[in-house]
């Protein structure tokens, strides 16, 4: 009988979980341009003029996944959502201090068309801090609907990749996907 061998990422994430220091820094240079080409994505959504670089992006997102003593990740999704969460995180306390700044502006209605939500989220402080309230509220109303918003949003992912990345079907992904653009939109003022 054939004996399963794991991918060599999850081998990885195995090592990771016990506190194996070469594993994390295996872990990271085995991902480092796929977590780059993330940040990268979300850096394009950003409005010329702000301050954040796309590999202070990255190395600050390293550093919250990997602060603490034992990173636990239990598949490359569940590694690769992590890293998202660091850096929406980043940017909303970006947008915090950006508002703070400001002190100014409300928040408008915000359109999602297409397949992913309008660039306009990231251009403004108070628009970032309201999606992110409203992914948190989804979050704990419906979690898997907000896991396939962050891996499409935030990591950029295909439906095809969020579905193998937490192992469902890409017709549950598609659908999750329209319940949770729709939910947010809803949230965020939309009529």
């Amino acid at each position: 009988m054939p004996v399963y061998d794991p991918p060599p990422i999850t081998r990885i994430l195995e090592l990771v979980q016990t506190g194996d220091e070469s594993a994390r820094r295996e872990l990271w240079r085995r991902t480092y341009d796929e977590i780059h080409a993330i940040a990268a994505a979300f850096m394009r959504r950003e409005i010329a003029g702000r301050t954040l670089q796309t590999t202070v992006v990255v190395h600050e997102a390293y550093l919250k996944l990997f602060g603490h003593a034992c990173a636990d990740f239990r598949s490359a999704g569940h590694f690769f959502s992590a890293a998202a969460n660091a850096m929406r995180q980043l940017l909303v306390e970006h947008a915090r201090k950006r508002r703070a700044a400001k002190r100014g502006g409300g928040i408008g209605t915000v359109p999602l068309d297409g397949d992913g939500f309008a660039a306009e989220f990231d251009r403004d402080p108070e628009l970032e801090l309201a999606v992110n309230e409203a992914m948190t509220l989804l979050e704990k109303e419906h979690p898997r609907a907000a896991e396939v918003a962050k891996l499409r949003y935030y990591t950029g992912l295909t439906v095809r990749q969020t579905a193998e990345a937490l192992a469902v079907g890409d017709r549950t992904i598609e659908a999750d996907w329209r319940f949770a653009r729709a939910w947010l939109y809803q949230r965020l003022g939309g009529k």
